[in-house]
């Protein structure tokens, strides 16, 4: 080879290998989670998804429990210390109200049975992502107050109590200090006499092994989740009941707007898929779950007919006094008929979801009734 030609294959090696660099840019993701916790093998299957509707042109690094706490992750994601990552919104009533009002309405749906059981995410998520992007322009008010983006908001499955001891009765609730992670999770608590301790899930493996509480409000397809399988010895699954949702692919907002249209609509449909991989997931490990604490010997409750029947009055009572709170302390008007408004929401999720039965047909309709239905152009741009 000549060297002139030598030189000129060579610059333009370097031209290509410099253009597929620049192609791909990173989107950088944080998790409150450690790196071994099912969620984020579940948040991979995004990143991957992120990369392959784009083409390449973006690629996605998880920071998993390295650079956001979830405590700290929404101002971190609003001040841009990461481009986009999972929120809490429950963790933030200041922030998001009225989004946090309409989350905290979980309790009144009734969970799923038989072969659908675990299913009550698939359903709240699916709801609750559907409400806020497209008939609650006042939530999206709130997350762009916040420099934030939401996509999918997903739920685990049915609340439970895991305990160091058995609670199924109001003489064992008496006095129980109970971890809680969503304020109408305390509001339970008090109603049936129990202490309310609203702490990070990241403080609750050690305050549970050193008793500063009694039992912690969880999902029990959490448990491996967070490590406290060895400290749990008794598990009552159908108290306090609900569920805690979360936004799961939250934006920074300058980030989304920096985006094509064409990328935004890549992150709206890889949003269906992942948000379909992580409720997916929530429900296998609800099984994994409770044949791991059976072998590890933790004892399973059924709570009496007095705390089920005290749980069912407070949820009544809840949904009217939680509208007159949120009215006064957040100016969130209407709240009764916004409540009843979903409730024939939920209802329609419920059906959809019902005889699913794999994570591809779930993020088929997540992106059907959800998803297809966001203009990019326009979604979320400053």
């Amino acid at each position: 080879m000549k060297r002139s030609s030598f030189y000129t294959a060579l610059a333009a090696t370097a031209f290509i290998s410099a253009s597929v660099t620049a192609k791909a840019e990173l989107i950088r993701y944080a998790v409150g989670a450690p790196p071994t916790a099912p969620q984020v093998q579940s948040i991979e299957k995004y990143a991957t998804a992120v990369e392959d509707n784009t083409n390449g042109d973006l690629s996605m690094k998880i920071y998993a429990l390295s650079l956001l706490s979830f405590a700290e992750m929404s101002d971190g994601i609003r001040d841009g210390m990461a481009d986009a990552g999972w929120v809490l919104t429950p963790y933030h009533s200041k922030e998001y109200p009225r989004t946090n009002f309409v989350s905290e309405s979980s309790m009144m749906l009734e969970p799923f049975s038989g072969q659908s059981g675990g299913k009550e995410g698939w359903a709240f998520g699916g709801a609750l992502t559907e409400y806020i992007l497209h008939d609650c322009p006042e939530c999206l008010e709130e997350f762009a107050e916040q420099n934030q983006v939401p996509t999918a908001i997903v739920a685990g499955t049915w609340y439970g109590l895991i305990c160091t001891s058995p609670v199924k009765s109001m003489e064992d609730l008496n006095g129980a200090r109970i971890r809680t992670g969503a304020a109408n999770q305390a509001r339970w608590a008090e109603a049936l006499d129990a202490v309310p301790t609203q702490m990070s899930a990241n403080e609750m493996h050690e305050a549970l092994d050193r008793k500063v509480v009694d039992c912690s409000a969880l999902a029990v397809s959490d448990i491996q989740n967070y490590g406290v399988e060895e400290t749990v010895t008794d598990i009552t699954p159908a108290i306090p009941g609900g569920l805690f949702p979360s936004s799961v692919f939250q934006y920074n907002r300058d980030k989304w707007s920096s985006f094509s249209t064409g990328q935004r609509e890549a992150l709206l449909r890889a949003a269906a898929t992942g948000a379909a991989a992580i409720l997916t997931r929530y429900r296998s490990d609800l099984k994994e779950a409770q044949n791991l604490m059976t072998e590890l010997g933790a004892s399973f409750h059924q709570a009496d007919d007095e705390v089920l029947e005290a749980t069912k009055a407070f949820i009544e009572r809840d949904i009217r006094e939680t509208a007159e709170k949120f009215a006064q302390e957040y100016g969130v008007e209407n709240g009764e008929q916004i409540l009843s408004d979903f409730r024939h929401q939920l209802n329609k999720w419920r059906s959809l979801v019902q005889d699913i039965e794999n994570e591809e047909a779930l993020a088929e309709v997540y992106w059907n009734e959800i998803f297809s239905r966001v203009d990019p152009e326009t979604y979320g741009v400053k």
